[in-house]
C-alpha cells in the first residue's frame, strides 16, 4: 500500500510513504511564485503532481490519500482574512486532481491526527513534534519545512507504522486493521 499525506496551504506539501514508511515522493504544494511570496496556486502543477503520484510503482498497489481537512479559521491579529479561502481552494484543487484519476481522498481533522500522533512526543509546539516524528523516519527532506513534516505525519497516521500511535480512519477505510504500538519516546 502507498499512503499519501497532504498538508494544506501555501506552505503545505504532499508525501507518499510505502508500507515500510520510506518516502517515495516528497513535493511542496504547487505554487505560482515562491513559498515565501506565493502568487496563488499552480493549477496545472496540481494535475502534474497527482499524475506523478498515480504513476508511482508498483502499479498494482493500493493507494490511500489522506488530506488534512480544511476547517474554519478564526481571523486574529496574526492571521489574514483570506487564510480560510486559501485552505479551501487548495483542498478543492487536490480533490479535483485526484478525482480526475478516480482516487478517493479521505479527510482527517488536524486536531485528530495531532492528538493521535503527537501525544507524548518531545517538543514545545505541534510543528516541533511533527518535525521530531519526521526526523525519526530518517529522511532529511521531510524536515526542511513544517508542511513536509505534517504531510509525513498525516500519511503515517493512516499507515499505522511502529513509530506512531496511529489508528485507522473512520468510514469506508475503517476495515483496514492497524496495529497500535506506542512510540519509543512514550514511557509506560
Amino acid at each position: 500500500m502507498i499512503c499519501i499525506g497532504i498538508d494544506l496551504g501555501y506552505r503545505g506539501a504532499l508525501v507518499a510513504l510505502d508500507d515500510q514508511r520510506r518516502p517515495l515522493l516528497v513535493r511542496d504544494t504547487p505554487l505560482n511564485g515562491t513559498r515565501h511570496s506565493p502568487r496563488g496556486y499552480d493549477v496545472e502543477g496540481f494535475a502534474r503532481l497527482v499524475a506523478e503520484v498515480c504513476k508511482l510503482p508498483p502499479f498494482d498497489t493500493r493507494r490511500v490519500v489522506v488530506m488534512e481537512a480544511p476547517t474554519h479559521v478564526r481571523v486574529g491579529p496574526t492571521l489574514h482574512a483570506q487564510a480560510t479561502g486559501v485552505l479551501f481552494l487548495g483542498a478543492g484543487l487536490w480533490l479535483g486532481a485526484f478525482a480526475a484519476h478516480d482516487v478517493v481522498v479521505e479527510p482527517v481533522q488536524a486536531t485528530t491526527w495531532h492528538r493521535d500522533m503527537l501525544k507524548g512526543v518531545p517538543g514545545t509546539s505541534t510543528k516541533d513534534r511533527a518535525a521530531f516524528i519526521a526526523r525519526t523516519l530518517g529522511h532529511p527532506e521531510l524536515v526542511e519545512n513544517d508542511g513536509r513534516a505534517d504531510a509525513a505525519c498525516i500519511a503515517s497516521y493512516y499507515t499505522g507504522n511502529p513509530l506512531t500511535r496511529a489508528r485507522s480512519l473512520p468510514g469506508r477505510l475503517a476495515t483496514h486493521r492497524v496495529n497500535i504500538v506506542a512510540p519509543p519516546w512514550v514511557a509506560g
